[in-house]
């Protein structure tokens, strides 16, 4: 039997939960002003290898990869694995915010996409 080369199931539905919470409460609102914006790129870049908190954790930010669609922020633990789901993340600069990780041991992504204009 050949193994699946794609998402697991479960992260299948664990992301079909965090598109239907967006769905039902809209997309998360802008930065305050005078506040750097939490889903922007150009906020994440300055940080990378400065340490975060994930629900309690200490991580590392390792990288931040800008695509056509959005941004993937990549963040590493040297201690304990990082679970999957939704975490609040804080960083002093930034304050702190709900982001939904898929895990990958100590290894954990957060993707942000953004929607075209008009939807």
């Amino acid at each position: 039997m050949t193994p699946p080369t794609g998402p697991s199931r479960r992260i299948f539905l664990a992301g079909t939960a965090a598109l239907a919470a967006v769905a039902a409460g809209g997309v998360p609102a802008r930065a305050a002003a005078g506040k750097p914006d939490p889903y922007a790129a150009q906020t994440w870049e300055p940080l990378v290898g400065e340490p975060l908190s994930v629900g309690g954790l200490q991580v590392r930010l390792a990288d931040v990869e800008r695509s056509t669609a959005g941004f993937r922020l990549t963040m590493e633990s040297d201690s304990a694995d990082i679970t999957e789901g939704l975490h609040r993340v804080h960083h002093p600069g930034i304050g702190p915010v709900d982001l939904f990780l898929t895990s990958h041991g100590q290894r954990a992504l957060a993707v942000f996409t953004h929607l075209p204009k008009g939807l």
